[in-house]
């Protein structure tokens, strides 16, 4: 009876971590394509413009005056 449970032991503990295992390790569900692009698409975008304006900084548009107004 010993033998038994001594051989019946493992074959439990084995299949109850591979149900564990295949039940937590279910794919969860992706969000779908489209969003991500658009979230890159808006990003990138972002990116070109922030560049575009950090590039047509130059010398002449730093020391430009400033239009100060005055409250009266």
């Amino acid at each position: 009876m010993e033998y038994l449970l001594g051989l019946l032991t493992p074959v439990v503990l084995f299949l109850c971590g591979y149900i564990g295992y295949s039940l937590g390790n279910k794919q969860k569900p992706k969000k779908p394509k489209h969003e991500d692009q658009q979230r890159k698409v808006e990003h990138m975008e972002k990116m070109h413009n922030d560049f575009v304006k950090m590039m047509n900084y130059n010398e002449s548009i730093a020391l430009q005056r400033k239009k100060v107004r005055h409250n009266e």
